[in-house]
């Protein structure tokens, strides 16, 4: 050998060694002590998925981390990397997307909340119950939704529905402006309407994992409600004229003013409805529980409904009411529908046969939530495509103790859902994923799709963040 290749091979020997070095460089805990490994105790707790019918993901690393400088110096450091970056605020994903093969970003640790005279700064790593509660102590309020562990984050990202949305608009569209970490590693501060527009459509309404890692949300000062909740139930005989209550209920809801959200939940059990719930909740109503009570009985029950519910009960409540609720792992499938069009009557006994055909031994319930109002005339222009849909179709089952059973129950579960796609619009709500669509992107996305991916490899360009199964980068790579 001459000395030129002995050169050489030495040259390649090093060049290796130093590769080496540098790529576990990026995973030593002293330069970043907020790194948790597969080695280390708490590891396997924070890789938990919420669906515990998820297949167990096997992360990387974590990186659970309270000073977002560190974030961005992590990013920095493992740019050059294959490992693809996944972020997760509460972990709550459907489809386990927050928690899955690569290296995870959680935002849980970052727990700044400040409030200014016309909007709150709050952290991505805030839940909804956090936010909620801290926002009372100062007499405002927000659009959330109903479970109270979901993060803040993955909630604005896919839209936010709540049942003061008709009031209020979406949980998305009550953001004013971000600040958000690029998979490079550069910090963008105050992303807005008029500050990298194009990221600020795509992120709120284009769902959580897609773009960049939020640091912090800006929110619009809302003043806290006392509000008037109602909810009748019926069951047994009651069940027989529920097309009938249901072609009324589209043209009641359909028709009531924004500040009402007025939904109907049916329970199905082995195939059958077993039991529906009429419930409705006015924003800022200033009559008398037994005013409204009289009311709802008059211009809503009587109307939906001739026999009297099993069961009534109403209330005023704070508009920041939210009962805490688990947060540990469920077995559970859940996706949704949106009408875009009244189905009436045969459309429900369309729902109906499908419900005998498809959901035998099994229990689900099946919600259908008001839209319109400030969701369908929105303060500022976001990605959530659904803005034309009259309601939402939430349909859900918790599997419970039966494990063992998910291949058939998960079988079933879609056979229900996808025989409803000709009374709807074909599209679902991004939250809540279902890993078995075909056609995710167009469900998810409608018209906004191109646009999304245009956005997405201008601010991602190397596809860092990608959860797969249905992340936007999957559709570029």
């Amino acid at each position: 050998m001459n000395r030129r290749s002995f050169i050489l091979k030495v040259s390649l020997i090093f060049s290796a060694f130093g590769a080496g070095i540098k790529e576990t460089f990026s995973f030593n805990k002293k330069k970043f002590p907020s790194l948790i490994l597969p080695f280390e105790k708490r590891f396997n707790l924070l890789r938990k998925v919420f669906n515990s019918f998820i297949q167990k993901k096997s992360p990387k690393a974590i990186l659970f981390t309270k000073d977002i400088l560190e974030t961005s110096r992590f990013l920095m450091e493992i740019e050059y990397k294959d490992e693809p970056l996944l972020m997760r605020s509460g972990g709550h994903s459907y489809a386990g997307f927050s928690t899955g093969e690569g290296v995870i970003l959680d935002s849980r640790p970052l727990d700044n909340f400040d409030l200014y005279q016309e909007y709150t700064k709050v952290s991505s790593g805030h839940n909804l119950i956090n936010t909620i509660q801290k926002l009372d102590s100062a007499e405002r309020t927000f659009p959330v939704g109903s479970f109270s562990g979901v993060g803040l984050a993955g909630y604005l990202l896919g839209g936010g529905h709540s049942n003061r949305s008709p009031y209020f608009g979406l949980g998305a569209d009550n953001v004013r402006a971000m600040d958000v970490v690029l998979a490079s590693g550069d910090r963008l501060t105050n992303i807005s309407e008029n500050n990298y527009s194009d990221l600020f459509w795509a992120m709120l309404g284009g769902g959580g994992g897609n773009f960049a890692f939020v640091e912090n949300f800006y929110l619009d000062k809302i003043i806290k409600t006392n509000d008037y909740f109602f909810k009748a139930v019926y069951g047994g005989s009651q069940v027989k004229g529920i097309s009938d209550l249901f072609s009324t209920w589209e043209q009641i809801s359909g028709n009531s003013e924004n500040n009402v959200s007025l939904n109907l939940t049916v329970y199905i059990q082995n195939g059958y409805i077993n039991k529906f719930i009429i419930s409705g909740l006015f924003i800022d109503e200033q009559k008398s529980q037994d005013e409204n009570d009289e009311f709802v009985n008059r211009e809503y029950l009587t109307k939906l409904y001739f026999l009297k519910p099993q069961r009534f009960e109403s209330r005023f409540i704070s508009s920041n009411y939210l009962k805490e609720s688990r947060t540990e792992s469920m077995n559970f499938k859940g996706s949704a529908h949106y009408a875009d069009t009244f189905i009436g009557k045969q459309g429900f006994e369309h729902i109906l046969n499908s419900v005998k055909t498809n959901t035998t031994d099994m229990n689900m319930y099946m919600g259908f939530y008001k839209l319109g109002g400030g969701i369908s005339s929105p303060k500022r222009d976001i990605s959530y495509p659904h803005r034309s849909s009259k309601y939402m179709v939430d349909i859900f089952s918790n599997f419970r103790d039966q494990k063992h059973r998910f291949d058939e129950l998960n079988y079933k579960f879609n056979n229900h859902y996808f025989a409803l796609d000709e009374l709807f619009s074909g599209r679902a709500y991004i939250n809540y994923p279902n890993l078995d669509f075909d056609n995710w992107a167009e469900r998810y996305y409608g018209d906004n799709l191109n646009r999304l991916l245009k956005v997405k490899r201008k601010y991602d360009p190397q596809n860092r963040f990608n959860f797969k199964d249905q992340s936007l980068s999957s559709l570029l790579i």
